[in-house]
């Protein structure tokens, strides 16, 4: 993919994503919502049978954590002061694989100042996980190294993102971020071979310890036939920082 092309697709999946998130309305659309009291809530989900989960987190604004430990497979906090903004769980079991999806609806909203949203999300270390974030707008700070990731998959529209995996010593695992703007930075395993692939439109790349491969970073015991990690890190606007852990 071209330079161009590539920054032309960033900027349709940010402006999706606005759309999602209600950061483009209509003229008209003048009404806002006056955010209520601050409700907290603890919400946990048994693995059941399941050998692999795929999970599909989706939060239209706010914050999220997602890290390990949990003793279940998902222990989470939720906190919002907009009601319409309750957070939707369902866990469906498909044969041996079943599919946990935490959804936040209402996100055409339009809100006004001092609206609050905030997901602090764990998981359990028991079983395979097939992940995917998405993030119309706001901060996604995830320390998840310690589950049996097989694909990590995280979409923000705009915000920072800090990802951690620093402690993931698993078998090959594929990661894909996918930012509008805002900075992403990413901790890896310094023992385990690394391949960084990054398309970014406005912005830099800083990953100490790695050798430039024509448009690729590969730390120093990158290997295709070991066990390794590659990340596809597409940013329209904002840099992204590498370290080893």
């Amino acid at each position: 993919m071209g330079r161009i092309t590539g920054r032309l697709a960033l900027t349709a999946v940010l402006v999706a994503t606005m759309l999602l998130t209600g950061c483009i309305t209509s003229d008209n659309d003048v009404d806002r919502i006056e955010p209520g009291d601050l409700v907290t809530e603890d919400e946990s989900t048994d693995l059941g049978t399941a050998e692999k989960v795929e999970v599909y987190l989706r939060q239209g604004s706010g914050t999220m954590e997602v890290s390990s430990g949990a003793a279940k497979l998902m222990e989470a906090t939720f906190r919002y002061n907009v009601d319409q903004w309750k957070p939707g769980i369902t866990y469906k079991e498909r044969g041996t694989v079943w599919n946990l999806s935490v959804i936040q609806p209402n996100t055409d909203l339009r809100v006004a100042t001092g609206a609050i949203n905030e997901w602090d999300v764990t998981f359990g270390n028991d079983v395979p996980i097939d992940m995917v974030v998405i993030m119309g707008a706001g901060d996604v700070e995830m320390d998840v190294g310690d589950l049996d990731l097989v694909d990590l998959d995280v979409n923000l529209g705009s915000g920072d993102l800090d990802l951690d995996i620093g402690a993931y010593d698993g078998d090959n695992l594929t990661v894909s971020i996918n930012c509008g703007a805002g900075a992403t930075k990413i901790k890896v395993p310094g023992n385990m071979g690394v391949r960084i692939v990054p398309l970014l439109g406005v912005g830099s790349v800083k990953a100490t310890g790695f050798t430039p491969v024509g448009n690729e970073y590969h730390n120093g015991v990158y290997d295709l036939d070991q066990p390794h990690i590659i990340i596809h890190a597409n940013l329209g606007v904002g840099d992204l920082t590498i370290t080893e852990a």
